[in-house]
């Protein structure tokens, strides 16, 4: 992702929900939006983002709406729309960080943190 999409990313975030600082925002997400880039894994050959509680959220929220709207893994174009429509649901939504944040802080499993997330869309349809 590149460095100016992050940088819009962490602003929209910033300004829909009342968090005191970046810091805190970094707990909850580094593969999507956070600039410390050298926080990374490595795996001998390759160096892959550390993914932290609100990535594993988001990743567990595209897993969901593609098992609910049938989407197959060989459709390319339809995974990337299902991507691309949950990251942009959980990131430019103060009620779904909020979420994200409280059962962070609660020690919540990504995936039924994701399916909280997953009926209040549904609900607001």
């Amino acid at each position: 992702m590149d460095m100016k999409l992050r940088k819009l990313i962490r602003n929209l975030i910033s300004e829909n929900i009342m968090l005191n600082n970046n810091d805190q925002l970094d707990q909850l997400f580094n593969y999507y939006t956070t600039k410390k880039e050298q926080e990374e894994t490595n795996f001998s050959f390759i160096k892959v983002p550390a993914r932290k509680f609100g990535d594993k959220v988001i990743d567990e929220l595209i897993h969901i709406i593609m098992n609910e709207e049938g989407v197959s893994e060989k459709s390319f174009s339809m995974v990337d729309e299902v991507v691309e429509r949950s990251q942009n649901l959980v990131l430019t939504n103060k009620e779904y960080i909020s979420i994200i944040a409280e059962d962070h802080n609660t020690k919540c499993r990504p995936q039924l943190t994701a399916e909280k997330i997953f009926h209040l869309y549904k609900a607001s349809k």
